[in-house]
């Protein structure tokens, strides 16, 4: 007789490897991800901190500017000549103020400075105009006229004879 020798091809063992394999790839592939993605978090808050402490130091800078400019306004006279542009209150205020509130506050100083300068600008050319209109109605010292003789008196304040009167 036949002896029994079915044909059976199971193949479950070559899936479930296949499978095992393909879900090893996920795996690498999420891990792959997880690391990249940790990596480009890092970077990201590594430039963040670097640019916070770039942005930090210009800010100290400005405001170490801007007290400055305060500074020397305190001492610049305002545009009456006698009081600073700044007053001392001012200035101990001006001190504590946040950055932006420093910005909004030395704008208008600023402006009072410039015209400041302008107005002195001016008054030096204004100046310098009159003397070279002086100068230039100057009768050279080689022109001058002569001076006129001295008035002769016309009455004889005596009550005498007036020899210059003729009838």
């Amino acid at each position: 007789m036949f002896a029994y020798n079915p044909q059976v091809n199971d193949r479950s063992g070559e899936i479930y490897g296949a499978h095992q394999v393909e879900a090893a790839k996920a795996q690498a592939a999420g891990q792959m991800s997880l690391g990249k993605s940790i990596g480009d978090g890092l970077q990201s808050a590594g430039s963040s901190i670097a640019g916070g402490m770039t942005k930090a130091g210009e800010n100290k800078m400005t405001s170490e500017y801007l007290d400055s400019l305060a500074g020397q306004y305190s001492q610049t006279p305002g545009i009456d000549g006698k009081t600073p542009l700044m007053s001392q209150d001012e200035l101990d205020k001006f001190s504590k103020m946040s950055l932006g509130a420093k910005q909004g506050m030395i704008v208008p100083k600023q402006a009072q400075f410039d015209q400041i300068l302008k107005n002195q600008y001016l008054a030096a050319q204004i100046q310098g105009f009159g003397q070279r209109q002086s100068m230039q109605n100057q009768v050279p010292v080689n022109q001058q006229p002569y001076p006129a003789p001295a008035a002769q008196p016309q009455g004889n304040p005596a009550g005498g004879i007036n020899m210059n009167y003729v009838r």
